[in-house]
């Protein structure tokens, strides 16, 4: 059996070299051990409260009717489930955005949202689960 220089001065035999070399799976399992996350009880940590509905209707849209809001989806042949979903907006500056991403869609020349944007913005903002299907180009 021949001897392998390691380093300064250290010897090392050959069946220790062949012991330090792992193969690709085992150095796979060993890194992910090091990754895993700890497991965090949530019941023991005391959270900041946060508002969630961070949507106000505008008076335009406050005073329509139900008929009027049901007529205003099906001329943008939008279709909603579930109850109390806010009613579509007509402007960007009715979903309540702040002004500095009012600022960017005016710099992009955005003149007014997508049908799909015109419902899923104010029922996002109230802190409401959205699934949006519309087709390919549509603002999804």
């Amino acid at each position: 059996m021949g001897r392998v220089f390691a380093g300064e001065g250290d010897m090392m035999d050959e069946v220790e070299v062949f012991e330090k070399k792992k193969t690709a799976l085992e150095m796979l399992e060993e890194a992910k051990r090091g990754k895993m996350l700890k497991e965090v009880d949530h019941s023991k940590i005391e959270y900041m409260p946060f508002r969630k509905n961070l949507y106000i209707v505008p008076r335009a849209l406050s005073k329509l009717s139900e008929a009027e809001v049901q007529e205003k989806r099906e001329d943008l042949h939008i279709k909603v489930r579930g109850r109390g979903c806010p009613a579509p907006v007509d402007t960007w500056e009715q979903c309540g955005l702040s002004d500095r991403i009012l600022q960017i869609i005016n710099k992009n020349d955005l003149k007014e949202p997508f049908p799909i944007q015109k419902q899923a913005i104010p029922a996002i903002m109230c802190g409401r689960d959205a699934i949006g299907v519309a087709k390919t180009g549509s603002g999804k």
